[in-house]
């Protein structure tokens, strides 16, 4: 490790190690000095496969004074307790979606973190494909005319296999659920690409009630795996999400707009690495055509790095800059929240809800 670099810990094995350690990495600024996990059995193997060291604990990682910033990935209910020890110890941190399960933490988090004046980002990396950018570009040019409707999917059979043993993303108390996962992500881009949400209408449902456990027994799921959710955004335009994490022959993720002089659509069918590869396509009279686009060849199954890649590097410049208005931040993961928990009281209403809050 130089001077000049920055040190980063990485919390969490899952996501954390197959997409945050190898995005962190490939960025000369930055080394990577370790990995800690609720598990520490876990967090050895994963130091192990990775080459860097491992922290018996986060808490250990966070009082190591080589690291300035951290990565945290972590089933969602424990993320704040972390992220308010991480700011007490004044490291960076760069969170994984969704940053909470409440809104009031997810303030809370933030307004923690302004205090502090340390650097504050959360991973909506989906925003950084070139396909999304682009695809953003082209409905905010007004060349699609008059927007009449938007359609956004994202079918998969991740979950559709029922043998599969049940684990955190089971349960709702730890931020489980098809929503978090990928509902969060899509709501995100919804606005990022076509603007703020007013009202929301949603149905959730869970397809398989149990699942096994190691000992023979079994445990409720009680995280949705199947989301209906009918869009209203403050320009006027309606849309509808359809999400679901147990179709077997998952349509993958798509996200169309429909417009009177023409449409597009971005997305991929490919229902098993995520941003693999992206299509871009513009519809016209029914006809759909690819919009070819020079993009950086992908050498990685999971297309996520690279994205993430991006990000963290805007992470790392605003470090050595000292730049505290960088996005995706904790704004941006407090709205998200604000949106998420609007579709869950939807459902539990059945009725409309209103998003009354501004556009972070």
């Amino acid at each position: 490790m130089t001077k000049r670099s920055i040190g980063i810990g990485v919390i969490g094995t899952g996501f954390g190690s197959y997409v945050l350690v190898p995005a962190f990495k490939a960025l000369p600024s930055v080394t990577v000095l370790g990995v800690a996990s609720r598990d520490s059995a876990h967090a050895a193997k994963a130091a192990s496969d990775l080459g860097i060291r491992f922290y018996p604990s986060s808490h250990e990682l966070l009082q190591d004074p080589m690291i300035s910033a951290v990565a945290i990935a972590l089933p969602p209910a424990e993320h704040p307790a972390v992220v308010f020890e991480a700011v007490r110890a004044g490291k960076h941190v760069f969170c994984e979606k969704p940053m909470a399960l409440r809104i009031a933490d997810t303030r809370l988090m933030m307004e923690a973190a302004k205090k502090a004046n340390i650097v504050h980002m959360v991973d909506f990396e989906f925003r950084e494909f070139p396909e999304v950018c682009a695809f953003r570009s082209i409905v905010q040019s007004g060349a699609l005319g008059t927007i009449q409707s938007i359609l956004a999917e994202w079918s998969v059979g991740t979950w559709a296999d029922a043998s599969r043993p049940w684990s955190w993303k089971c349960d709702l108390k730890q931020g489980g659920g098809v929503l978090t996962a990928l509902g969060m992500h899509m709501l995100d881009l919804l606005e990022f690409t076509i603007g703020p949400l007013r009202s929301v209408r949603a149905k959730l449902s869970t397809s398989i009630a149990h699942r096994s456990l190691p000992n023979g027994t079994t445990r409720p799921v009680t995280a949705e795996d199947t989301a209906e959710i009918d869009l209203q955004f403050l320009s006027g335009i309606s849309g509808n999400l359809r999400l679901s994490n147990v179709q077997t022959s998952g349509a993958g993720q798509w996200l169309t707009v429909i417009g009177t002089e023409k449409s597009v659509r971005v997305g991929s069918g490919n229902a098993e690495h995520y941003g693999q590869r992206f299509d871009l396509d513009e519809g016209v009279d029914g006809v759909w055509q690819p919009i070819p686009l020079k993009t950086e060849t992908i050498d990685t199954e999971d297309g996520r790095i690279r994205a993430v890649r991006i990000l963290a590097s805007r992470f790392a410049d605003a470090i050595r800059t000292g730049n505290r208005d960088v996005r995706p931040s904790f704004l941006d993961g407090v709205r998200g929240q604000i949106i998420l928990d609007a579709v869950r009281e939807s459902h539990r209403l059945g009725t409309s809800v209103e998003i009354f809050e501004p556009l972070a």
